[in-house]
């Protein structure tokens, strides 16, 4: 189902919800002897502007499917508080969730998002954009009011994502406090460009608390 749709957009829709609803069939094809599910597997641009009712976008079980998403804009949903959610029938995440492809973010005028992907179990987390979500090919993130983040990388972010990330730009982000946490920080190493502007509650750019560092670049 949906196999041939490259580019989702969704503008202007004000009393949207959702953009699914309930248990959806899934299709399935054979490869290396592997039943895999085909639903939205094609899909490589999400657009998401000014719908203000929505909550989240996916369910997990449809997001494991979108591994040739390549850029994901979301823009004016004042509702809005994740990408995935988790499926009422699973009590914890168990694995990472990945985005092989997804290059671009983009996060603005979202006062209500919380992170990527729900964790409902592991209450201390829930505030850290990227948490429990490999996003190993991602070069540009760009977030700019989103009131409700704390965090963007923590010590939960899984290792190597996002390590090709260029470009970062975060602004008018109420409540953040920090941008990269302990050994998260090293997920930076070809970061060129950070930009960082009106973060009112933010002490700590990168927090090196924890941090493990040898002892040849200690002064």
């Amino acid at each position: 189902m949906f196999g041939n749709l490259e580019s989702l957009a969704l503008e202007n829709m004000h009393y949207l919800k959702a953009i699914h609803n309930g248990n959806l069939p899934r299709m399935e094809h054979v490869t290396r002897g592997v039943s895999e599910p085909a639903l939205f597997c094609n899909l490589k641009q999400i657009i998401v502007y000014d719908c203000a009712k929505i909550k989240r976008l996916f369910s997990e079980s449809v997001a494991k499917c979108m591994v040739n998403l390549q850029s994901l804009y979301l823009w004016s949903c004042r509702s809005l508080e994740e990408v995935i959610s988790m499926d009422t029938q699973e009590n914890e995440i168990t694995e990472s969730l990945s985005f092989p492809k997804l290059k671009e973010v983009l996060l603005d005028d979202l006062s209500r998002f919380i992170s990527f992907r729900s964790q409902p179990n592991a209450v201390g987390l829930r505030r850290t954009l990227l948490n429990q979500v490999e996003l190993p090919d991602m070069e540009n993130l760009e977030i700019s009011g989103s009131g409700s983040i704390e965090k963007i990388l923590s010590v939960e972010t899984p290792f190597g994502s996002p390590n090709r990330l260029w470009r970062m730009r975060v602004a008018i982000c109420d409540n953040l406090v920090n941008i990269a946490q302990s050994n998260s920080i090293k997920l930076l190493q070809n970061l060129g460009t950070l930009v960082v502007t009106e973060c009112m509650a933010l002490n700590v750019i990168f927090d090196f608390e924890g941090l493990n560092v040898n002892k040849d670049y200690e002064e």
